[in-house]
């Protein structure tokens, strides 16, 4: 009889233990890749306005058109835009640095010498940047006439990944590719800099090509309800100045990055965060969908980008795009 209850309860041990592995490898619930990758991590965007007019991040944005730069690094830490609303609803509480500079490219931001043409006076950013230990990094670019080749692109992200590595030797990066590609100048072997960016172990966010293949009808929103354009993504405020990202390009953008980082799907996703305050928005479409020129016949550009972020949809059908496009 001993012999027989010893049996039954090595076999109820045994069950429990199972249990027990079972449920140490269950698979990740929603969000917790995020907890696990950007908790009390440090994330720094870099680079200009194409970042910030999104509100992918914002502490550090100009004022009011004018080259009012903040250039404190303390006041530019704790951004609470886009990506970091993003993070917050997965459960990830993030440093957030926005390190984004209307008009500036990269260079501008680590030779040590500002352009003064740039609005700062030959200011030396890179000693604003004290503390430069940061987990991720997103770099974002943009059109640079003085690189003549895909290799000079390659020199310049070498050049400013060192500064961060030197801190922080388990850094990872990130490279953006904006719609600027598209609705600029662009040089054509951009695509060719992106792949030798690519092999230096960079991961590519290329939300440009993304929202310039839906607004051309290169490919179709799974599932949308509603029809899609140019400014559906971007701002119009000029004729000249007509391709700054808008708040749905931001949150795309944001969630790009998102997901490149901690590896999860874009599918259903939080974005409720973009349109908790609709008057923003609506103010938002009046100052930058508004042309400055009295021979444009028209007063006001259409967009529908507060339309398409309440669209259960549309939303899931750009998500699912995502994913697609992330490389």
């Amino acid at each position: 009889m001993k012999k027989y209850i010893l049996i039954l309860l090595g076999s109820l041990l045994l069950l429990m233990s199972l249990n027990s592995c079972q449920k140490e490898t269950a698979p990740f619930a929603p969000g917790s890749h995020a907890k696990q990758a950007l908790d009390g991590k440090k994330v720094i965007f870099v680079g200009c306005s194409y970042t910030y007019y999104g509100n992918v991040v914002h502490r550090g944005s100009m004022e009011q058109d004018t080259q009012n730069y903040v250039q404190d690094q303390k006041e530019r830490m704790n951004d609470q835009a886009f990506f970091y609303q993003l993070c917050k609803a997965n459960g990830a509480e993030v440093n957030v640095t926005d390190w984004c500079y209307g008009g500036h490219d990269l260079t501008d931001l680590f030779d040590g010498s500002c352009n003064a043409d740039r609005g700062c006076n030959d200011h030396d950013h890179l000693k604003d940047l004290e503390d430069r230990f940061y987990d991720y990094v997103i770099l974002q670019e943009i059109l640079v006439p003085d690189y003549k080749t895909a290799e000079d692109y390659l020199t310049n992200v070498r050049n400013i990944m060192s500064v961060f590595r030197e801190a922080n030797p388990d850094v990872r990066f990130y490279y953006v590719l904006h719609d600027g590609i598209y609705t600029q100048d662009y040089p054509d072997y951009w695509k060719d800099a992106a792949e030798l960016i690519r092999k230096e172990g960079v991961s590519i966010l290329d939300w440009g090509t993304l929202v310039y293949d839906v607004w051309n009808g290169a490919v179709s929103v799974p599932g949308a309800a509603l029809s899609y354009n140019k400014q559906s993504f971007i701002v119009s405020r000029t004729l000249i100045d007509g391709y700054h990202p808008n708040p749905l390009s931001g949150y795309l953008y944001s969630l790009m990055a998102y997901c490149a980082i901690t590896g999860e799907t874009a599918v259903n996703q939080p974005y409720e965060f973009c349109t908790a305050d609709t008057d923003v928005l609506n103010q938002y479409i009046k100052r930058h969908y508004t042309y400055d020129r009295l021979t444009t016949p028209e007063n006001e550009k259409e967009t529908n980008f507060i339309q398409i972020l309440s669209s259960k949809a549309d939303m899931k059908g750009l998500q699912t795009l995502i994913d697609q496009y992330l490389r």
